[in-house]
């Protein structure tokens, strides 16, 4: 017998600092941001992560340099935690992308997420 072979589509399951759900944009209060933590509802190829995230904040110079950041991927919790190299500017709207190039462990895609989100003064 055949059997049909039925790949699940990997999402983010979870976000820090902000609650929100997708397509929801969020405010952070209080202190300023260091990082951000995104948690998946399956574990991720680790070697599918490098250059499927990025970071901007809209509205300065288009020439201008993104925030630097790092990340690390905690296997265990399946989650992306996204550290950033300075606290976010006051008063800023972040964007952080996830792209398409990201796959769950079995090879499953990943739809391309963004999330958006102010920092508070």
């Amino acid at each position: 017998s055949l059997r049909r072979s039925r790949r699940r589509f990997l999402r983010w399951r979870h976000i820090c600092p902000a609650r929100a759900i997708a397509g929801v944009s969020c405010v952070v209060h209080n202190a300023l941001p260091r990082s951000v933590r995104v948690q998946f509802s399956r574990g991720l190829d680790s070697t599918s992560i490098a250059e499927q995230i990025r970071v901007a904040i809209p509205g300065v110079a288009p020439d201008s340099t993104p925030p630097p950041f790092r990340y690390t991927y905690d296997a265990a919790n399946r989650a992306i935690q996204i550290t950033f190299a300075q606290p976010l500017p006051p008063f800023a709207t972040v964007r952080v992308e996830l792209l398409g190039g990201l796959r769950a462990l079995d090879g499953g895609p990943f739809t391309p997420w963004t999330l958006t989100f102010s920092v508070g003064g």
